[in-house]
């Protein structure tokens, strides 16, 4: 079983507009894969459709070779672990927990949790290095230790999938490359197949094995990194001149805008006065 999730034809609208068309890839398992593209290219809804949170109006979504939709939301919830891109907690819980939460679904009914339950979260919390959090209210911790607080939740779920939309969207560089690392060390060193929604292209290169490249809900390609970050691509799917060249100190590659196309700066003028 060499593939994570396959996403089958996939169209999803809302109402009569099409958000997603006919989108078709495959994950690998074990694979570090980014989702980039504009606003509007149905990237977060690709992620809702991933973790069974809408259902597709055509096509399939297919996790370990078993139907999406087959799934129980408990049985879902010990192959997927899901991190949003925001996490608002309306009580005052502490990050213990909140860690102790992920391991809900390995809990029978009317049963509570064993020592091996606690231990799982202390792993998790070490992993993070957020155990000196644990006695503190989820609610009064910075944003960066929030986030992993929430990835120390995933871990805690022991999921072979961890889903993460945009889970640097509101965090300075520091913290940035701070949840990176981490995801990038657990794929490495477990085995977890990471997806992932990012809007920082150069992240996304830098992290990445895989890249998916949509725009207004198509498809433009998937491959290896390198095979997909490049200045035909990204043009397509972002409208401006740029140009692509690899960063001298960290060897990846790195997308450098230079100014909006001069066909989309005329195509907007006409929009404006039309």
């Amino acid at each position: 079983m060499n593939k994570a999730m396959d996403i089958k034809n996939i169209t999803f609208k809302y109402d009569e507009s099409v958000i997603l068309d006919k989108i078709a890839f495959s994950i690998k398992k074990g694979s570090f894969i980014t989702i980039i593209g504009p606003n509007g290219s149905g990237k977060s809804t690709l992620l809702k459709l991933m973790t069974a949170n809408l259902m597709p109006d055509s096509g399939e979504m297919v996790l370990w070779d078993k139907a999406l939709k087959a799934y129980s939301t408990k049985d879902l919830a010990r192959n997927v672990a899901v991190v949003p891109q925001e996490s608002n907690i309306q009580y005052d819980f502490t990050v213990y927990d909140i860690v102790l939460m992920g391991r809900y679904p390995h809990i029978k009914r009317f049963e509570r949790e064993d020592p091996e339950d606690h231990d799982k979260v202390k792993i998790a919390l070490l992993r993070t290095n957020t155990w000196h959090l644990k006695d503190r209210s989820i609610n009064e911790i910075s944003g960066g230790e929030r986030q992993r607080v929430i990835i120390a939740k995933a871990l805690a779920q022991e999921t072979k999938v961890i889903i993460l939309d945009e889970p640097t969207s509101s965090l300075d560089i520091h913290h940035q490359l701070e949840i990176l690392d981490l995801l990038k060390e657990l794929n490495e060193e477990t085995g977890v197949t990471i997806i992932m929604v990012l809007h920082d292209i150069n992240l996304a290169a830098r992290y990445s094995q895989e890249v998916v490249l949509l725009h207004l809900g198509n498809l433009i390609t998937i491959g290896a990194t390198e095979e997909v970050i490049t200045v035909e691509n990204l043009q397509r799917a972002y409208d401006i001149e740029m140009i692509v060249e690899r960063n001298s100190y960290t060897g990846c590659l790195n997308m450098i805008p230079l100014s909006l196309r001069r066909d989309s700066i005329k195509r907007r003028h006409n929009n404006e006065e039309g």
